[in-house]
């Protein structure tokens, strides 16, 4: 698929995104064909609230093109990290981009990072932190049910995101950690009790430490969860709650409104009432007005820095120490041969004369005058140096 590697046009096999309206998108696989209930592979066609159509006819389409209907029309869109997650089978509770986008922020990911994830479930953080890391970078996930387990494995090798970018593992990682020591740069851990995990969260960052991230729907256990961290060192504990609420701009048209005085040509009277005269123009607008329906309550967000020990600091130095003076040992040595390697080219030819019993050596410069061609043969014989 193209999830991770888009192309420009849809190919078969593809992942395309059917945005029906704001309110209803469609992820469906491009296969022109499909087994019936009888086994028989016939054409696949899908069903939508403006007609049907099949799939086969979106191979060659433009992403982003319109796709008319019988009814209406639709849009094929890319898959990204935030469409999969308003698309994707749910197999567990899943975060949303709300949510998504202030653990990434604050957890500092880069292209590159290495990241921990605790609690799998339907893959829908599990995108965005691919698309982030990426492509340097690498994903640990872990989940306790082996069933999610290969079914996420094989819905991200579908999408193009492949080993070393993303580790899927079967693992209870309260019980048994994550088995990584020293290696990750973050950990997000999704868990009903994410206390237990907590300690070997801090074995698995790296000596210079890392950031971490619980989420959890319950205040009880992000109190558990808090004293945990704080036993451990971990700082700069803070929990936070998103709460989105959106705005909604409408254009509308109203009757203008005159005082009744004015009908009657007289002076304003104190508390006169305001009519829509008949047949009076209408004066339109736009008006920005909150959404009936809000998002509620998803969870809160526990954020804590796990610094390293103050010996893990000086051994680290040490070594870093030790590093360096190998490099610039190995610099010097490197040095030393270019500059051995320029004086052989500048000074080629080198001869050794015997005189009575003693040894004279006499380097002859390859950067001699230029002769004619007639005093050529004799140039090259060099002067012996009583």
């Amino acid at each position: 698929m193209n999830v991770a590697y888009p192309s420009p046009v849809i190919r078969e096999g593809d992942l395309v995104i059917l945005h029906i309206n704001s309110q209803s998108l469609q992820a469906i696989k491009v296969n022109p064909k499909i087994k019936n209930k009888n086994g028989i592979f016939v054409d696949y066609c899908h069903q939508t609230k403006y007609g049907s159509f099949k799939v086969g006819s979106l191979v060659g389409k433009a992403f982003g093109s319109v796709l008319q209907l019988k009814d209406g029309f639709i849009n094929l869109l890319h898959p990204s990290s935030e469409l999969w997650t308003l698309s994707l089978p749910h197999r567990t509770q899943i975060l949303y981009t709300t949510d998504i986008s202030m653990v990434l922020l604050n957890l500092e990911l880069s292209p590159g990072s290495i990241v921990c994830e605790a609690g799998t479930g339907s893959g829908s953080l599990s995108h965005a932190f691919m698309r982030t890391v990426a492509p340097t970078g690498q994903l640990f996930t872990f989940d306790f049910h082996e069933k999610r387990v290969e079914t996420a494995r094989q819905e991200f090798l579908e999408h193009g995101f492949l080993e070393p970018l993303v580790t899927v593992c079967h693992r209870d990682v309260c019980a048994e950690g994550f088995g990584l020591k020293n290696k990750v740069d973050a950990v997000f851990l999704d868990l009903p009790k994410p206390w237990d995990a907590v300690p070997h969260a801090a074995t698995a960052f790296k000596t210079r430490g890392g950031r971490l991230c619980s989420f959890s729907p319950c205040i009880e256990q992000v109190q558990r969860t808090c004293a945990v961290l704080e036993s451990l060192g971990f700082w700069e504990i803070r929990t936070v709650e998103c709460l989105l609420r959106e705005y909604l701009v409408r254009r509308m048209a109203l009757p203008l409104i005159e005082p009744r005085a004015e009908e009657e040509g007289g002076p304003p009277r104190k508390g006169a009432k305001r009519k829509a005269t008949h047949g009076a123009k209408l004066e339109e607008f736009r008006a920005v007005l909150p959404a009936v329906k809000a998002t509620g309550h998803t969870g809160y967000l526990t954020f804590a820095t796990f610094l390293p020990k103050e010996e893990d600091l000086k051994e680290e130095g040490a070594k870093g120490e030790d590093r360096k003076e190998e490099e610039d040992r190995k610099e010097g040595e490197d040095r030393k041969e270019e500059e051995t390697k320029e004086v052989d080219k500048n000074f080629p030819e080198v001869m050794v004369t015997s005189v009575g019993a003693t040894d004279v050596s006499v380097i002859v410069s390859a950067a001699v005058t230029t002769r004619s061609e007639a005093d050529s043969s004799t140039s090259n014989v060099p002067d012996v140096i009583d």
